[in-house]
């Protein structure tokens, strides 16, 4: 939520809030297995799924506990992720955000199967009055994650991520020129097989979305 603390007109209040277009980035599906096979995301269970619809037990998709883990994502210094965005607006007179929480982690069940869902984007270009500040894609994007129920520690690890831009005859319907997929992953430095990329298309809202899978195997 956004709060002024000064009376300003339409036209200033528009220019401190404007949106701020994206680069989009596909989803990325990542599931973690020891080496005989056990999925060691089962069992952490929904902080929030649609309850009032279905049982947990039913639940395909929902959001994990914050204290189960923490999550950051790291960008390179030239683009502008929504931590920079939220700092530089924050930062502007008369504008008061609540605190900033960081990046949630969302768990997504699929044939039994647990895999953490990442949503990754960053900005493109900024208003300033009359003026824009133009930002590139990230090519890179490094995800820390800890996360003891997966893991067995609070030790972070890191998952390096490349992205590239989609052939305009693979986008899904309803995506931009801009939409990114991601063609390799590193766990803790070692290289992660992607071993599908999908494309989710809903026909009736005309919209798709472009997701890479891939399974990281944790040694015992």
């Amino acid at each position: 939520m956004i709060e002024t603390n000064e009376k300003s007109t339409e036209e200033e209040e528009e220019r401190r809030v404007d949106f701020w277009p994206f680069y989009d980035y596909e989803l990325l599906l990542l599931s973690f297995q020891d080496d005989s096979g056990n999925d060691l995301i089962k069992g952490i269970g929904y902080d929030w799924w649609q309850s009032d619809i279905i049982p947990e037990e039913e639940a395909t998709k929902g959001t994990v506990d914050d204290d189960l883990f923490t999550l950051d994502y790291v960008y390179p210094d030239s683009c502008l992720d929504g931590r920079a965005a939220y700092d530089m607006v924050a930062s502007l007179p008369g504008v008061i955000f609540d605190e900033y929480k960081g990046p949630g982690l969302v768990l997504v069940k699929e044939n039994k199967k647990y895999f953490f869902e990442f949503s990754l984007s960053c900005i493109k270009l900024v208003p300033f009055g009359d003026n824009y500040n133009f930002y590139p894609p990230a090519e890179m994007i490094t995800i820390k994650i800890s996360c003891p129920h997966v893991f067995g520690s609070k030790e972070v690890h890191e998952i390096v991520t490349y992205w590239k831009l989609i052939d305009i005859d693979s986008r899904p319907i309803g995506y931009n020129k801009d939409l990114r997929f991601c063609y390799h992953i590193e766990f803790d430095g070692k290289e992660i097989s992607i071993f599908q990329e999908r494309v989710f298309v809903n026909e009736e809202l005309d919209v798709g979305v472009y997701a890479t899978i891939a399974n990281i195997v944790i040694n015992n």
